[in-house]
């Protein structure tokens, strides 16, 4: 029955896939199931969002062709926040230290010449995807498979179009890819990806840590998600958070594909340890900051290896200030029992968590697994003293929902505002305040995005 059960679910998720792919229309709602299994504790949480309605399958995809770009927001100086709650008054013990406050931000990227078409991010990146016996010369991904191997470093190059717009991976429809090949002028391409030796990689991620302001910028990208598309992402986040510094993609071996959850689950699992050894590489480059963007499974990855470098009292977390969960795709009770205790005892590293009550990836995620997941407020948002728990329900995002991280502006901006200028929740432009319903000592306040009226 269970073997059933799944091939329905993964037909299911791969004909809802192609009609998002080819029409980019939302699917009429059902009502959702009530059969979930009850979960062994039912966490603290406040506040509330979106109705319960029918959940579309586990994916993480570009937004469709012809979806509106919002404007770009240019992030600005705070304004004072008079209702804000300062950090120190959250009533939090142990609350995780204030992040590393930066001089000076750096510049958004500078406008294109004239005669620009593109412009071209370096990215490093470490992966434990199997390398290739027939790689495509013409596809740079190409180069590594899907398949779980050793870890393995290298460079990387992405074209930014000169047509470019903060928040959009711009990317050809399928149908197009078919007969065109990728416009520079029009699309975020990946143009090269160079597997090297740990020893070489070291040396020339030294040399730039030593050119720029000894800061090191990684994503971890989440289920579904191919090598070509992580880095392509990667390259758009360094270039929309106009990144200075190295910038480094850690991309494990998802299939790419959605309806294969529970091997990406699992290959995820496996990749823990991977993650653990570049931070520790990373880290003896003595950065000042290491600031990590993990994605939907990814935060799995970075949560399950924080968890295990904390208790085993490993000196690289010292290294590692930040960490930004985006959607995090984790079993809640999971992540309040066992993951949150060891993020408290991480004295050097701030971390802030975005959730969100539409996120339809997470919605299917809880189906499939029988629990709730930690970034979806449906049911409410949960309490973590110490932790920026960040409201982004109702921003604009992708069909599911699920990638606002990267194709929100407003995110984009309180991310940059993050890792730049260091500024605590309660100073940044981009969030508001919601103080706790009722209101009780033991309660506290978390944010939510400033929408577009």
């Amino acid at each position: 029955m269970n073997d059933i059960r799944l091939l329905l679910i993964g037909a299911f998720m791969a004909v809802v896939a192609v009609v998002a792919l080819l029409f980019g229309n939302p699917i009429p709602s059902t009502p959702a199931s009530e059969d979930a299994v009850a979960e062994s504790a039912e966490p603290e949480r406040h506040g509330g969002a979106a109705s319960e309605g029918s959940e579309p399958p586990i994916a993480e995809m570009a937004p469709p062709e012809e979806s509106v770009a919002e404007e770009p927001v240019i992030v600005v100086e705070a304004p004072d926040m008079a209702e804000g709650v300062p950090l120190d008054d959250r009533g939090a013990e142990g609350a995780m230290p204030e992040p590393i406050i930066v001089e000076e931000a750096v510049e958004m990227p500078a406008p294109f010449e004239e005669n620009e078409t593109h412009r071209d991010v370096p990215i490093f990146f470490a992966t434990n995807r199997g390398l290739s016996d027939d790689p495509d010369f013409d596809d740079p991904a190409s180069t590594f498979t899907d398949d779980y191997d050793v870890l393995r470093y290298g460079t990387g190059i992405v074209s930014i179009p000169r047509e470019h717009r903060m928040g959009q991976l711009e990317s050809q429809g399928w149908f197009a890819s078919l007969m065109f090949e990728p416009d520079v002028e029009k699309h975020v391409i990946l143009q090269d990806l160079t597997p090297w030796t740990t020893e070489e990689v070291m040396q020339m991620l030294a040399g730039e840590l030593a050119t720029s302001d000894n800061a090191i910028l990684m994503y971890v990208h989440g289920f579904n998600t191919s090598l070509d598309k992580a880095a392509r992402r990667a390259g758009q986040l360094t270039y929309d958070l106009a990144w200075d510094g190295p910038s480094f993609l850690f991309s494990w071996p998802s299939r790419g594909r959605a309806i294969n959850y529970l091997s990406d689950s699992t290959m995820a699992q496996r990749s823990v340890p991977d993650l653990k050894q570049v931070l520790r590489d990373l880290a003896e480059r003595d950065p000042d900051r290491i600031i990590v963007i993990a994605h939907s499974m990814g935060t799995r990855i970075i949560s399950e290896a924080m968890a295990e470098m904390v208790a085993e009292n490993d000196p690289a977390i010292e290294e590692i200030t930040t960490i930004v969960l985006a959607a995090p795709d984790i079993d809640e009770v999971v992540f309040r029992n066992r993951l949150f205790p060891r993020f408290q005892e991480a004295t050097s590293t701030h971390f802030t968590l975005y959730a969100s009550a539409e996120d339809s990836a997470l919605k299917a995620s809880k189906e499939a697994n029988g629990f709730r997941r930690i970034g979806d407020t449906t049911d409410g948002v949960p309490q973590l003293p110490g932790i920026d728990v960040i409201d982004a329900t109702g921003v604009v995002s992708d069909f599911f929902g699920h990638t606002y991280f990267g194709d929100n502006t407003s995110i984009l901006s309180d991310i940059y505002e993050m890792v730049h200028s260091g500024s605590p929740v309660d100073q940044r432009a981009m969030l508001a305040p919601v103080p706790p319903e009722p209101p009780s000592p033991e309660a506290i306040t978390h944010w939510r995005i400033n929408l577009p009226n």
